[in-house]
């Protein structure tokens, strides 16, 4: 579920004002039953809203959410309907509000706001519950939904997400229109429970964590890492085809090399802790301690292939690919299964190109991406064009909406490279015909991207590929070309990363397939079940040809029942189950069951060898016995 604001926050949006202002509702009836307790935020969030609270002075217990609702609901049938009313006050009154409240975090927030330049403060009453904060709400509360919310968990989160501030307890709400769409919601909440990627690598043994290894690091067991390097060589085969070079480097480097990139600015929090290597004092010489980080992306590591000669503009464009293993610091609490880790493959490139080959790289680029949906057959999806900060972004009094200070802190370069960049990546999709939003804030620090989002079964919205149009590293780095008049120019650099990491796309596949994976990449693509123990010869003669011909084959030859043989195949998730007879072994044939089907296909051995070649070569999603 997803626990991030609403982002972009369309605050002009019916549902974001219900859920604002269903947040304040919930610290109303909070305040009311525990007096005591204190006001952390409560922003809207993609299926509800959260509000914090300091509950250290007030007796209050995870069991108590339901009086919690109980009281929401009470007050949202109040006559007459309260009205939401905002009051905008100067930095003093501010001060004497949150005092008169005793609300020492809105104090706290008001305080830091007024030494970036803050001076006026909006607050938002319904009837005797006042609160910081910056709206925009319903006109009053018959507008809110009494029977579309449910108060859902309980967790931590600490004070404006510093590890160095109190911990306060977070209250999540589901909220909707009506009482109907909150129960469509739950029903596909279930289902992706049952079918969450966690649950199903531990049933399918593909991957597993041990925390004597290390938290959010990934181990891939026998299947699973058959699975992920057949997707990884298919991925391999298709960026040959669209002629991009393959590269290998080290997951490690010097400190200079982030520096120089600017991760160090940007990604320093997220990044392992440096590594000092032992100094050459100690062999007699005097040479400088060297230090090292595990990269948290492979850019660098590409810029510095392309520094190693002199270039022409004859040599360009030059596409490097390289599946790298990168490695990034996340917080414990944000990790989950193969989604959030902490060492991850990255299905990445960049592309070195002249300003004339900008839009054509970036075509060429994204049909390679509908390429790869095309196969996976991965639907419904939208196009997000991530820029920098928006130019008319002012400060803001919720921790979810940053300055503009804040964010142009978070991005590199002139105003100018921006918006070059960014009109590039606009064209292409206006050209391409492409619907798609614009998020200000979401780009990479050196440009502006195209990310395409998917939602998991859940309902939370993904980022799984990326475009990135960058006008800054090459200066950074000092890559040239030399022009056909022997002029010194820059290259313009694309990132690319059409499937995100193979950590990440296999979470998604797994629930998107429920676990039955199409044929040609399903770490076990067949079962032989024979019916009786004497047909063990023939099943071991074709699980022999089967491994000849590289396809992925297990034999079920233990004294179990057919129908426990054939239930194990189907729990398995194995896309064909092989039912071995008599009269199969007489015939030398195979007789197939789809998985999920009661139907059977009886093929000659010659007839069910081709009929895998066209599957497995097609990279075919769905397996139809019935038309084979």
């Amino acid at each position: 579920m997803s626990t991030e604001p609403l982002l972009p926050p369309d605050k002009a949006d019916e549902l974001y004002r219900i859920r604002h202002s269903m947040a304040h509702v919930l610290a109303q009836a909070v305040k009311s039953l525990y007096p005591q307790a204190q006001l952390g935020f409560g922003p809207p969030i993609e299926d509800g809203f959260y509000y914090d609270f300091d509950f250290s002075n007030a007796n209050f217990k995870d069991s108590d959410l339901k009086k919690i609702q109980t009281k929401m609901k009470k007050l949202l049938s109040s006559h007459p309907p309260i009205k939401f009313e905002q009051r905008v006050v100067s930095y003093s009154q501010a001060l004497e509000i949150c005092e008169a409240y005793n609300e020492p975090y809105k104090k706290n927030y008001v305080q830091r706001l007024h030494t970036r330049g803050i001076n006026q403060f909006s607050f938002f009453n319904h009837g005797d519950f006042i609160d910081l904060c910056e709206g925009p709400h319903i006109t009053d509360r018959s507008q809110l939904p009494k029977d579309g919310f449910k108060l859902d968990r309980v967790s931590g989160a600490y004070w404006l997400g510093d590890q160095q501030n109190s911990m306060l307890t977070r209250i999540y709400a589901l909220c909707f229109h009506t009482h109907d769409e909150l129960n469509h919601y739950l029903r596909r909440r279930e289902l992706a429970a049952r079918y969450d990627h966690k649950k199903l690598g531990k049933e399918l043994e593909l991957f597993c964590f041990d925390e004597r290894i290390g938290k959010g690091l990934p181990i891939w067991l026998p299947a699973g890492h058959t699975l992920r390097s057949t997707i990884a060589t298919y991925i391999e085969d298709v960026e040959f085809q669209y002629g991009y070079e393959r590269v290998r480097t080290p997951p490690i480097a010097k400190k200079q090399v982030y520096e120089t990139s600017g991760h160090l600015q940007a990604y320093a929090a997220d990044m392992f802790p440096i590594m000092s290597a032992a100094t050459d004092a100690e062999c007699g010489t005097h040479s400088p301690k060297e230090e090292f980080y595990l990269r948290p992306m492979n850019c660098p590591h590409h810029h510095m292939i392309y520094s190693q000669k002199k270039r022409s503009f004859r040599d360009l464009p030059l596409r490097y690919a390289e599946l790298g293993e990168v490695f990034r610091f996340e917080k414990s609490g944000e990790l989950s299964g193969l989604l959030r880790v902490r060492c991850f493959s990255i299905n990445d490139a960049h592309i070195y190109c002249r300003a004339d080959q900008i839009q054509a790289e970036l075509q060429a680029a994204l049909n390679m991406q509908l390429e790869f949906f095309q196969t996976f057959d991965l639907t419904p999806y939208k196009f997000r064009l991530s820029m920098g900060p928006k130019p008319d972004h002012h400060h803001s009094q919720t921790p979810s909406s940053p300055s503009f200070k804040d964010n142009a802190a978070k991005f590199f370069g002139e105003h100018h490279m921006w918006d070059q960049a960014q009109q590039y990546l606009e064209d292409m999709l206006k050209t391409t015909q492409i619907n798609y939003e614009i998020a200000y804030g979401e780009a990479a620090f050196y440009g502006p991207k195209i990310d395409t989002q998917f939602r998991n079964l859940a309902g939370r919205e993904e980022t799984l590929s990326t475009i990135q149009l960058d006008f800054l590293s090459a200066e950074k780095f000092d890559l040239s070309y030399q022009d056909s008049t022997n002029q010194l120019l820059r290259p313009i650099i694309i990132h690319r990363a059409p499937l995100s990491s193979l950590e990440r796309l296999i979470s998604l596949l797994i629930e998107y397939y429920k676990g039955v994976f199409p044929l040609w990449c399903a770490p076990i693509q067949v079962s032989l079940v024979p019916v009786h123990e004497e047909l063990k010869p023939y099943c071991l003669e074709l699980s022999t040809e089967m491994r000849r011909r590289k396809i992925r084959a297990k034999f079920f030859d233990g004294h179990q029942s057919l129908a426990k043989k054939i239930s194990l195949s189907m729990r398995q998730k194995i896309p064909l189950t092989l039912v071995i007879g008599n009269q199969e072994r007489d015939s030398q044939s195979v007789t197939l069951r789809c998985h999920g089907s009661q139907h059977n296909t009886t093929m000659t051995q010659p007839e069910f060898f081709k009929f895998m070649s066209h599957h497995i070569a097609s990279k075919a999603t769905r397996i139809d016995l019935a038309k084979s």
